[in-house]
């Protein structure tokens, strides 16, 4: 929309992406017969809070100056399931936009 509040934290600033692109988030309640697609969304949302959080904690988030405890298997699975959310995030943008 333009702009953010700036003191949301990433779980709220992935809220509101995943709401204005039209995806369900674990605070959407389970529709009966919704798609299975939804079933997906809030799990890539919970997902990503979860990688946040191990980069941040563990990893080289903010530029922290000590070794990391994320191993390379997990850091390379870190980048590609953020990658195919993003990708998920861009494609329903595109549908909500009509592009």
């Amino acid at each position: 929309n333009g702009s953010y509040p700036q003191n949301a934290n990433f779980e709220g600033l992935l809220g509101m992406t995943f709401v204005s692109v039209g995806l369900a988030t674990p605070q959407d309640p389970v529709t009966q017969g919704e798609p299975p697609q939804r079933k997906t969304e809030r799990a890539m949302f919970n997902l990503a809070c979860g990688v946040n959080a191990m980069r941040n904690k563990l990893g080289t988030g903010h530029g922290r100056p000590w070794p990391t405890q994320i191993t390379d298997t997990e850091a390379r699975a870190a980048i590609q399931f953020m990658g195919t959310i993003a990708e998920w995030l861009l494609h329903a943008h595109a549908r909500k936009s009509g592009h």
